[in-house]
């Protein structure tokens, strides 16, 4: 239990690290699958 706590917490500063790093990429990448999921969402409406 607690090493998969760790694991997980791990895995999320190393995320919370490489957006830092770079945090452009990664709101575009966010921006870019919200616009998708937008999209799918009116074609379901339509």
């Amino acid at each position: 239990m607690v090493k998969s706590v760790k694991k997980e917490i791990g895995a999320e500063c190393a995320e919370l690290g490489g957006f830092l790093e770079n945090p452009r990429v990664h709101v575009n990448a966010f921006a870019r699958q919200l616009n998708q999921s937008e999209q799918k969402l009116r074609n379901m409406v339509q």
